[in-house]
């Protein structure tokens, strides 16, 4: 089976319950009553994303012997997905200026309201979608499994964010909440454009690759090309902001490889083509140019209804 570092971490944070339970820890739930109020999320599905999380090392669960209330609680493990959320807010805030839809309202230690921009380690140059190469080498089956089923949220669930006024999620958490969208895009994004590479890379059943295509179109992330007539063949294109998703994926690669190499991460590299060299990126602060961490930055509430 070939797998990458970027596949095994989707298994981890692709899920539209996840992505939502780890912006409320970051800005401060830690209660079972909070994440049930700010996201109006089932009882029962909300038991199996936190015990989901336990398991796989972003959370832990506190519990004082005093109280019979238990607390939850991110690991190092977990506030290290930080830049990774804050990259998917920055493509938000470029990309999905939709009224209505919820921006978590941060602010960095310099003082300016929080932005960011992606710096290569290697050079010390900003990074652009245009200037980055994914390579991968084999991860083999022994190295990897998938997680089960019951953690991948069903294509039924019509996602919503309780946050919002209209319970309009951001476009970006449609994609990165949907693990079968995210490989699509993914594949997109390595060069595949014709469906049956898309197929072969994504490793997804058929109709399910048509329907996620169908959606990424509707979300003006993927525009389809006619390249062959009788039959009707079609090729898929990355728009620009599809193609500007791959800084967040350079987030979720460099996470993945610190924290799951024991789930085979480790078989992805970044190449920046400026200066052809490997890389890791570094979110910094856009207007102070430090480096972008959960310890760094704080939430305003001022900013929410105009950032």
């Amino acid at each position: 089976m070939h797998s990458n570092s970027i596949r095994i971490a989707l298994d981890v944070v692709a899920d539209y319950w996840t992505a939502l339970l780890f912006r409320e820890m970051f800005m401060g739930a830690t209660q079972w009553t909070e994440f049930q109020n700010n996201l109006e999320i089932p009882p029962s599905t909300l038991n199996k994303k936190l015990t989901f999380l336990i398991k796989s090392g972003c959370v832990e669960k506190l519990k004082r012997k005093s109280s019979r209330v238990s607390s939850y609680q991110l690991t190092e493990m977990g506030k290290d997905l930080f830049p990774f959320q804050m990259a998917s807010r920055e493509w938000q805030i470029k990309w999905d200026r939709r009224p209505g839809v919820f921006l978590t309202p941060w602010v960095h230690r310099c003082g300016a309201p929080l932005r960011c921009g992606d710096m290569c380690n290697a050079c010390g140059a900003e990074i652009e979608s245009t200037t980055i190469r994914l390579r991968d080498d084999m991860v083999t089956e022994a190295a990897y499994s998938a997680p089960s089923a019951r953690h991948q949220r069903g294509s039924g669930e019509t996602p919503h964010d309780a946050r919002a006024p209209a319970s309009t999620p951001p476009k970006v958490i449609e994609v990165i909440g949907n693990r079968r969208s995210s490989l699509t895009m993914a594949a997109i994004l390595r060069g595949k454009t014709r469906f049956h590479d898309i197929l072969e890379h994504s490793q997804l059943p058929p109709a399910t690759l048509a329907d996620r295509l169908k959606r990424l179109q509707l979300l003006n992330l993927v525009h389809s090309r006619l390249y062959q007539r009788r039959p009707d063949r079609h090729e898929y294109i990355a728009s620009e902001s599809g193609s500007d998703l791959i800084l967040l994926s350079l987030q979720l690669l460099k996470w993945s490889n610190r924290w799951l190499r024991g789930m085979g991460a480790g078989a992805t590299s970044a190449v920046h083509t400026t200066c052809d060299q490997a890389m890791e990126s570094v979110l910094v602060c856009a207007h102070c140019g430090e480096a972008v961490a959960l310890d760094d930055c704080h939430l305003d509430t001022a900013l929410a209804a105009t950032d």
